[in-house]
């Protein structure tokens, strides 16, 4: 457990990073576009006045969010197919096998006239009462009641 922890822990890790990266190199890619543009149009002689620049850098302002919210969200979505691939590794496990009832029909868990509290719990508390209870093995159990009721 401890090897599967430690190789998602630097999965997601570089996840992280590529994400920054991505969103960085997003953010940046305006300017970058502008400039470049400015030195390709010098470096072959054209002419750079001002209402070609100026409509040049409204174009580029205008891409800005397209060219920041595109790498973001293909980052999302690839987090999106992750976390849909685990819950479908999840839901493909086999089901638990319950351990069958003794043919004796013994209990495994009895209780009678028990009073449950946690360790430490204020004196006020009140604690889980329980009259008489008895559990079946290979059977599943709830315990059901309010928030805060002690049902842990």
């Amino acid at each position: 457990v401890t090897a599967a922890r430690v190789a998602e822990v630097a999965l997601l890790k570089r996840h992280r990073r590529v994400r920054m990266t991505v969103t960085q190199v997003g953010r940046a890619a305006p300017v970058l576009a502008a400039c470049a543009t400015f030195i390709g149009l010098s470096l072959l002689g054209q002419d750079l006045r001002s209402g070609r620049v100026f409509a040049a850098l409204t174009v580029f302002q205008a891409t800005r969010i397209s060219l920041t919210m595109v790498p973001s969200g293909l980052t999302l979505l690839s987090s999106l197919s992750a976390a849909l691939d685990r819950i479908s590794d999840y839901l493909s496990q086999p089901d638990v096998a319950l351990h069958p009832a003794p043919a004796d029909g013994a209990m495994s868990v009895t209780m009678d006239a028990c009073e449950c509290r946690w360790p430490g719990a204020p004196a006020l508390s009140p604690p889980l009462t329980v009259p008489c209870l008895h559990i079946a093995r290979g059977t599943l159990p709830a315990g059901v009641g309010q928030v805060g009721g002690g049902k842990s």
